[in-house]
């Protein structure tokens, strides 16, 4: 059962084209006790068509993922464009937000997906290449999307430690940039875009070290939320 839905990559981040594909995501509850405090597990659904992307987790699941500060249960966090949202989702979980986040978890793991994204756009990876990626950064010195999304996270990160604020939206004087490189790749050079990414790392360190906020996950917030979800379940 769906708790809420929205729509993510690159239409979130308001980078779409008229080729993107639309990435569905959604948080569900397992509605069968066997899932629900049994021996079977459904953590996750996800599916892949042509033109359509859709990835959801159950609340525990999600929850999890929160507390490890992955940047897909981020998104969710602070997304603010829904197809459908339960009003107890938007209580428990928006509303507390604050308290399912780690500072450390999330200078870390945007440090990490922002370097990997990097590497991948350069073509220093240790598995084998994509043939569109292979082609790109033959042609150009690097992948168009690979090196955007490793620029928009570094600026999400900056942006995090630096004023408080965490958006899924670059800031408009950056979202023009991050669409050219996108649309024109051939208008950019590989190791200016790969410097500018080394600089907003040095940022995000930079800010980390000096943030005035230090945040933490609460287990209890998220087990009350568990709690309020799964018990009408567990009595009924």
């Amino acid at each position: 059962m769906k708790i809420c839905e929205y729509i993510g990559g690159s239409h979130l981040y308001c980078l779409n084209t008229a080729s993107s594909d639309v990435d569905k995501r959604f948080v569900f509850l397992n509605t069968e006790v066997s899932e629900i405090i049994g021996l079977e597990r459904h953590d996750s659904d996800c599916k892949q068509t042509k033109g359509e992307d859709s990835a959801g987790w159950e609340l525990r699941h999600f929850l999890r993922m929160c507390r490890k500060c992955n940047s897909a249960a981020l998104e969710a966090l602070f997304n603010e464009d829904w197809v459908h949202i339960d009003p107890l989702f938007k209580s428990s979980v928006l509303d507390n937000r604050l308290q399912l986040i780690d500072s450390k978890n999330i200078y870390f793991s945007l440090r990490g997906y922002l370097k990997s994204e990097l590497n991948a756009s350069r073509g220093r990876t240790t598995g084998k290449l994509g043939a569109i990626r292979k082609v790109q950064v033959e042609k150009y010195g690097y992948s168009p999307k690979s090196m955007m999304n490793a620029i928009r996270l570094a600026l999400t990160g900056e942006r995090f430690f630096k004023d408080n604020v965490y958006s899924n939206k670059p800031e408009a004087h950056f979202r023009e940039t991050l669409l050219r490189i996108k649309t024109d790749p051939e208008g950019f050079n590989a190791d200016d875009l790969e410097r500018w990414v080394e600089d907003l790392e040095e940022s995000i360190k930079h800010y980390f070290k000096e943030r005035n906020q230090d945040y933490k996950f609460d287990n209890g917030v998220a087990n009350e939320i568990c709690k309020q979800f799964y018990l009408p379940f567990l009595i009924s």
